[in-house]
């Protein structure tokens, strides 16, 4: 498996053009998985979706869900590698899902139709204002 790791750390170095901070910190994560792979006797090959997901709850565990979706980002990333590489035979990681909102997070508030409406007729008012009472530039004038 470190040999995989590392051919997919010279593809993204190579190929996608990733930062060496980039590629160093997917192969610093990817030996994690691995690790955590092999005490449970799996390897790439027999992984499911649900071994990467008590993955990444026990990796991200008390950290933010921008770390989480960083997480996330690398092991699909990963897979999608390995499957186009023929590696495996499926991609378990297509259904790993990111975190968008946290359970306590509120969603943000949207303008009504009536406000956007309103809005965009003083818009429309400046503009016509703004036209109606326009001077010329000295460039205009001929000076």
């Amino acid at each position: 498996m470190e040999s995989i790791i590392q051919e997919y750390r010279e593809y993204q170095s190579v190929i996608k053009g990733y930062t060496p901070k980039v590629v160093l910190s997917t192969g610093r994560e990817l030996k994690k998985l691995t690790k955590h792979l092999e005490e449970r006797s799996l390897n790439f090959q027999s992984v499911k979706l649900v071994d990467l997901e008590n993955y990444c709850i026990e990796r991200t565990e008390g950290k933010s869900l921008g770390y989480r979706n960083l997480i996330v980002s690398q092991i699909r990333s990963f897979f999608t590698y390995l499957k186009q590489q023929e590696y495996c035979f499926e991609n378990p990681s297509i259904h790993l899902s990111y975190t968008n909102l946290d359970t306590h997070q509120a969603l943000p508030e949207v303008a009504s139709l009536e406000e956007i409406q309103d809005c965009l007729k003083e818009l429309r008012r400046q503009v016509n204002s703004f036209l109606g009472r326009r001077q010329l530039t000295p460039f205009e004038s001929g000076i």
